[in-house]
């Protein structure tokens, strides 16, 4: 039997594209086969407890009684309040021969510069699966070098499953010299977002949950176009460009948010290019060399670099990085990419020593 683990924060609605990874990737089990085992915590002050209490219970029914021997186990991680106690489940899971996968979404002591403590035991946390899919080869270098032993896949992309396509004409835009360049995304983190005044040669259209609209759109180059659903958002992108940038300022990816990205893969990558639009990222940043491999858009230092690099593209260059892109649209679509790491991964010859470092790091 194989199985999923999920467990979601309760009363967690934000319409951006933040929990859409998640949720794929739970449909992507699904349709191999995974039985879902979907658990929820509330992290309330006054339910913690209670929750924790719950969860744990549930845990410990699906480990010892309802999960079959020899099972394979995908877990969403982290898993939200537990991660601390997993370990303690994925040992009584091996004792009845089960092999637990997890599936990394992202790794808090990375992504807010904790202490060598915290990293420590994040990595006590992953060393006790059998194996770790991480976002990319950046990652798994992190993961090793802080002392990671497990196997580990990077999964390249995160796929971005949609029903309903974008039919905005970016070709006739770009012809035009009508060149938005679309930002989507929680717009309350980043200060870079008020900033975006002072590149007075571009115009930036953001999509996403605000506390502050209208001090967003008093910049007389933003226009705030609204906050969606992820799978209506796709939709709505208009523009020729889709931006990756995180931190506190336009000139460098820096903050704790900032230095993240040369690590992850922001899920807006994802949502972009399944839009059809080329991306814009930073150099510094993980996804930076696929990119720039597979002509998808182009790379930047600064965000005042935009304008110049935009000003050297051909209308022909940039009806090229449209049909690059069309490849990539179907594969994030169907769910291609976690498809191909678990395909792997369930072949029995993934779980010996050292396979994970082979040609599918490096694969597209």
């Amino acid at each position: 039997m194989k199985y999923q683990l999920n467990i979601q924060r309760k009363n967690f609605d934000l319409k951006h594209a933040g929990t859409k990874a998640v949720t794929d990737c739970g449909q992507i089990l699904s349709s191999k086969g995974y039985k879902n085992i979907s658990l929820s915590f509330n992290k309330s002050p006054y339910l913690i407890g209670f929750s924790l209490i719950k969860v744990i219970a549930q845990l410990l029914t699906w480990t010892v009684v309802l999960i079959e021997p020899g099972s394979i186990i995908v877990a969403q991680y982290p898993l939200i309040g537990v991660n601390r106690f997993f370990k303690l489940f994925i040992h009584l899971l091996k004792a009845k021969k089960c092999k637990v996968i997890c599936i990394v979404h992202d790794l808090n002591s990375l992504r807010y510069q904790q202490s060598d403590l915290q990293v420590s035991k994040e990595i006590a946390y992953l060393n006790a699966y059998d194996t770790v899919i991480s976002h990319n080869n950046q990652m798994t270098g992190w993961l090793k070098n802080k002392g990671l032993a497990t196997l580990v896949f990077p999964i390249q992309l995160f796929d971005y499953l949609y029903q309903e396509e974008n039919n905005y004409n970016r070709s006739a835009a770009f012809s035009a010299d009508k060149n938005e360049i679309v930002f989507a995304g929680n717009l309350n983190r980043g200060a870079f977002i008020n900033q975006l005044f002072e590149l007075k040669e571009l115009q930036f259209s953001l999509y996403g949950p605000t506390n502050d609209s209208q001090k967003i759109s008093k910049q007389i180059n933003v226009t705030w176009k609204g906050t969606f659903e992820p799978e209506l958002l796709i939709t709505k992108l208009e523009g020729t460009f889709g931006l990756i940038w995180d931190g506190d300022s336009i000139n460098d990816c820096v903050g704790e948010y900032g230095n993240y990205i040369c690590y992850n893969n922001p899920h807006k990558i994802s949502l972009y290019l399944a839009a059809g639009l080329p991306v814009i990222i930073p150099k510094k940043a993980a996804l930076s060399t696929f990119v720039e491999r597979n002509n998808l858009g182009i790379c930047i230092n600064s965000l005042a670099d935009i304008d110049k690099c935009i000003g050297q593209i051909t209308i022909e260059a940039y009806d090229k990085m449209l049909k690059n892109i069309e490849t990539l649209q179907q594969q994030l679509k169907h769910g291609h990419f976690f498809s191909t790491v678990l395909n792997c991964i369930e072949k029995e010859e993934c779980f010996l020593k050292g396979f994970a470092q082979t040609t599918i790091a490096n694969r597209g």
